[in-house]
């Protein structure tokens, strides 16, 4: 049996203050061993992604913004030229630039009170997330998708949903802020990258997902192995009617080590 391991980032596999992943290495090490391709699938953009990656050694495909863009090294699957340098892509739903003016014409006809990454700049970016200029400036060169906190009523939140529906978009609830992208979400991109796999190698693919939020489930409702990783202060996300869910005991990097190494042991991996 062949595996694929979708991860969110934030929360999941890089700890919620600290950004470490140090306490997944056990089990990043062990699928690297075993050719288990750990696939990156997250709110955060390509620049960011880039980064991670390098960091942890991956050469994997990944996916960003909420499954809006999807990356992966141009000689990866066999047969398929290489554009944006070593990378092919795949982008879905609207461009970051016809997002921006949306919100920009819903805040002035609307009333709608929210802050954007772009309305707050490199600064307001990074005194709301805890991160440096320099990764400021990367989590806002965006493709597809634009973060928001919301700083008005549930009731206006309902209408500014409504608004973004009838104008093609959607709004979909990460760890800290709100996401105004396309009408897709983690899954799509997952599902399309299984298929890659499929194809190239001629056999069946079973996928692990984990993720700690909202704007992970329906990653994770598609996955045949869901891992919801524990919050700090008690939250989960559920998903209703999966015959499959794990849920860990530790949170961030030590629960997502915790799980992976148990599904290993499991499928009779660990040796």
């Amino acid at each position: 049996m062949k595996f694929l391991v979708f991860t969110d980032l934030d929360g999941t596999l890089l700890d919620h203050h600290t950004y470490s992943f140090e306490d997944a290495l056990p089990a990043i090490k062990k699928l690297r061993e075993l050719e288990i391709p750990v696939i990156l699938n997250s709110s955060k953009t390509k620049p960011e992604m880039r980064q991670f990656r390098q960091a942890m050694e991956n050469q994997h495909p990944f996916i960003c913004e909420n499954g809006g863009a999807l990356y992966y090294p141009g000689d990866y699957f066999a047969g398929q030229a290489a554009v944006d340098g070593s990378l092919i892509s795949d982008i879905f739903g609207q461009a970051h630039g016809e997002i921006i003016t949306t919100l920009v014409e819903l805040r002035k006809n609307g009333g709608y009170n929210f802050s954007s990454f772009h309305d707050m700049g490199v600064e307001g970016v990074s005194a709301n997330t805890g991160l440096s200029s320099e990764k400021a400036r990367m989590a806002m060169q965006r493709d597809c998708s634009e973060p928001i906190l919301w700083l008005d009523t549930q009731e206006q939140l309902t209408h500014f949903k409504n608004a973004l529906t009838k104008r093609g978009l959607r709004l979909v609830k990460g760890g800290r802020f709100y996401h105004v992208m396309g009408q897709f979400d983690k899954s799509d991109a997952m599902i399309l990258l299984r298929k890659k796999y499929q194809e190239f190698h001629g056999e069946p693919f079973k996928t692990i997902a984990l993720g700690d939020a909202p704007n992970d489930l329906a990653m994770l409702t598609e996955a045949d192995y869901p891992v919801i990783i524990a919050h700090p202060d008690g939250y989960k996300v559920e998903i209703p009617e999966h015959q499959q869910v794990y849920y860990s005991k530790a949170a961030g990097p030590a629960g997502w080590n915790e799980a992976l190494m148990m599904l290993l042991n499991q499928f009779n991996l660990t040796g």
